[in-house]
């Protein structure tokens, strides 16, 4: 417990030891030796907050172990994540598909690791774990993650961009707004569909007009510029909204054509 103030104060101040290479090594060899020996949960824990900012083969094997551990597992996967290693795939998916209700803390990281990786495994299993929560509430949050993660593989992956496609058509309105939501990361491959929910009348019609607020969806513009005449449950004022933030011309004279036909600015 003693190493403990000691090593977290070092993990915040590692990063400063880089311009002292013999210095850097010295420590690293500590907590290497501090981790091969420790068998304090505690002290791990902090050791591999200190890893975290280190890419050095030697500290995987650690940060394998401490897969194992439910207090370390997080910090475990941001080590794996930082230094790219691959070959822990099968062990990542397996605490996503095992993970329980108190799981929480170590979710993301798990998730996360699996985008990095963006092999069909890991879609699979980002894809199989969101079938297993769909009908547990309390883990809609994370919904949003793991289509997060399928929009970023679905940049160069077509059976990702499915898989959130398919969240969009979904009976569940907290997959619909995860998905729909998750879609502006795919950016221009994603614009077709959300475009296509401009002309539904349903709850993603809201979503897909929040979701093409950048200034990468200016093709929009002439989907977008008719329903600020549309005032049903404030849709003129998101959609306005999401003309500032596509920050194009044609985006602000569509605003202003609107102002002088009703004579009353939107925003």
């Amino acid at each position: 417990e003693i190493q403990r103030p000691l090593l977290m104060a070092l993990s915040r101040r590692l990063y400063k030891f880089r311009k002292y290479p013999a210095l850097e090594e010295k420590i690293k060899k500590v907590l290497l030796d501090l981790a091969r020996t420790t068998e304090n949960e505690n002290v791990l824990l902090t050791i591999m907050k200190c890893f975290e900012n280190m890419i050095d083969e030697r500290i995987i094997p650690f940060a394998i172990k401490a897969l194992d551990i439910w207090q370390t597992r997080a910090s475990a996967t941001d080590v794996l994540i930082k230094n790219r290693y691959h070959d822990a795939t099968p062990k990542i998916v397996d605490l996503l598909l095992a993970s329980k209700e108190d799981d929480d803390a170590n979710l993301k990281p798990l998730i996360n690791y699996l985008m990095m990786i963006g092999t069909p495994d890991a879609e699979t299993a980002i894809y199989t774990y969101l079938s297993k929560v769909d009908h547990i509430p309390v883990r809609n949050v994370f919904k949003i993650e793991c289509y997060q993660a399928l929009a970023m593989m679905a940049r160069e992956s077509d059976r990702a961009f499915e898989m959130v496609c398919e969240g969009v058509d979904s009976d569940k309105i907290t997959n619909q707004r995860a998905a729909i939501r998750a879609l502006k990361l795919v950016e221009n491959r994603a614009i077709s569909i959300l475009i296509s929910l401009l002309q539904t009348d349903d709850a993603r019609r809201p979503m897909a007009i929040d979701a093409l607020a950048s200034p990468v969806f200016r093709d929009a513009v002439p989907y977008l510029a008719p329903l600020l005449f549309d005032d049903t449950d404030r849709i003129d004022i998101k959609v306005a909204r999401t003309l500032q933030a596509i920050n194009s011309d044609a985006a602000f004279a569509a605003l202003n054509a609107r102002d002088k036909q009703k004579d009353i600015p939107l925003i």
